[in-house]
């Protein structure tokens, strides 16, 4: 009995930590082909089945070694399996708390700020045929899909991920999709696609929670471009909220020209409240 009793304790503890539930994956027939070609295929799916289903693919940025973009762990979210290994077949990372505490204070301290190429995935749930919500997260984080099907569309490029969601954020959706597609073109971190399309959202929606998005995807780009625009916010717009974010986002754009730029902005103020 006592060896039963040892043998049922060691078997537990050596469960792994989390259990990869059964989840229905398809690939798009040509992974190789160009993403219009996979992109339309899944369109047809989603039109001949109208039930609930993510459309997935992945692009590839320069980001710090441990940025992280998604899900962090938390009781409920370790019992799922990483977007890694649904999609790709991939064992998590295993990191020990003493370890993942030195990355944090190695980060934070500014000492280990390695830059690496790093894949990121859309994720657009649909509902009926319709787009319903859209989300973007590092491939190490964990995803709850519902048990619903995924169609897998594998990697874009960055002009063809933008081309996906300039035409996404055409058609009618709700606003927490509209700021999913925002947030995930923010996070291509290619200005020369995406800050025309993110100011104008930034300067013309109606609505100020995409509005505010689009403002922090701009500042988030961190070129000497999108301090411009988010001037011309601070200045012109009439919306405080929106003017508060561009605020915020200036103050986040590591450039010297942001840091210029608030420094001009501090004088002015002074300025004014002196005369």
């Amino acid at each position: 009995m006592y060896g039963k009793i040892l043998g049922l304790l060691f078997g537990l503890i050596i469960l792994p930590a989390f259990t990869v539930a059964g989840q229905s994956v398809t690939d798009a027939p040509d992974m190789n082909a160009a993403m219009t070609q996979k992109w339309a295929w899944s369109m047809e799916q989603i039109a001949s089945d109208r039930s609930d289903t993510w459309v997935v693919f992945s692009f590839e940025r320069l980001m710090c070694e441990h940025c992280h973009v998604g899900t962090f762990y938390n009781d409920d979210s370790r019992s799922r399996a990483t977007l890694g290994e649904v999609l790709l077949g991939q064992k998590p990372e295993s990191l020990s708390v003493r370890s993942a505490a030195r990355r944090a204070i190695d980060h934070i301290d500014g000492t280990d700020e390695q830059m690496v190429i790093k894949s990121m995935v859309v994720l657009i749930q649909y509902q009926d045929g319709a787009v319903a919500d859209v989300d973007v997260s590092n491939l190490s984080s964990h995803f709850d899909f519902d048990s619903n099907p995924i169609i897998w569309l594998g990697s874009a490029s960055a002009a063809e991920s933008f081309e996906v969601f300039e035409d996404l954020y055409s058609t009618r959706m709700p606003v927490d999709a509209q700021k999913g597609i925002v947030w995930a073109t923010g996070s291509l971190k290619a200005p020369g696609l995406s800050l025309g399309f993110l100011t104008d959202i930034a300067t013309d929606n109606r609505s100020v929670d995409v509005r505010k998005a689009a403002v922090y995807s701009i500042g988030n780009q961190e070129v000497a471009r999108s301090v411009g625009i988010l001037k011309g916010i601070i200045q012109d717009d009439e919306n405080k909220e929106v003017q508060k974010a561009a605020i915020y986002s200036l103050g986040n754009n590591d450039t010297p020209q942001a840091r210029q730029a608030l420094l001009e902005m501090i004088e002015e103020m002074g300025r004014r409240s002196s005369s």
